[in-house]
């Protein structure tokens, strides 16, 4: 990702998706990317509403922030409510691993930890993770399946 620099500092980067179901839009997710003297920070929002027959069915509210200095994870805070399910996750990078705090639990992970939000096209050179929502460790693996065009 580029962030553009304007004569007051560095512009940021905005981006916004709807999310679609049945034909419906149902909420969006948001990220903005803003860089200030080699550090950039990624925040993260996500509303999601689904309603039947004027009802609320679900909803889904999510808020995160990355913190990076130059291509090294530094630190996440995120908040969730998944239809009334609330999740907290915090985490921090140190010399040897990441910290994570996670709806209370605390568990350490390897220095190479990022967080799951693929906002980056260089997470595709990552395998370990961390779940944004839940703190969960993920392993993944990224194979380039070559181009697909979509309708």
């Amino acid at each position: 990702m580029s962030v553009t620099a304007t004569a007051q500092g560095v512009e940021p980067q905005r981006m916004s998706f709807a999310i679609m179901r049945n034909g419906q839009q149902i909420g969006q997710h948001d990220i903005t990317i803003s860089s200030d003297e080699g550090t950039t920070t990624v925040n993260f929002r996500t509303e999601i509403q689904v309603k039947v027959m004027f009802i609320n069915a679900y909803s889904f509210t999510y808020a995160g922030r990355e913190v990076w200095a130059g291509n090294h994870f530094k630190s996440f805070v995120s908040q969730t409510n998944d239809n009334g399910a609330s999740h907290s996750v915090n985490a921090s990078a140190g010399a040897d691993r990441v910290a994570i705090a996670a709806d209370g639990a605390r568990m350490d992970a390897p220095k190479n930890t990022v967080p799951s939000s693929f906002w980056n096209l260089d997470f595709v050179n990552r395998t370990d993770f961390f779940h944004t929502e839940t703190g969960k460790l993920m392993k993944l693996n990224v194979t380039d399946m070559g181009n697909e065009i979509g309708r």
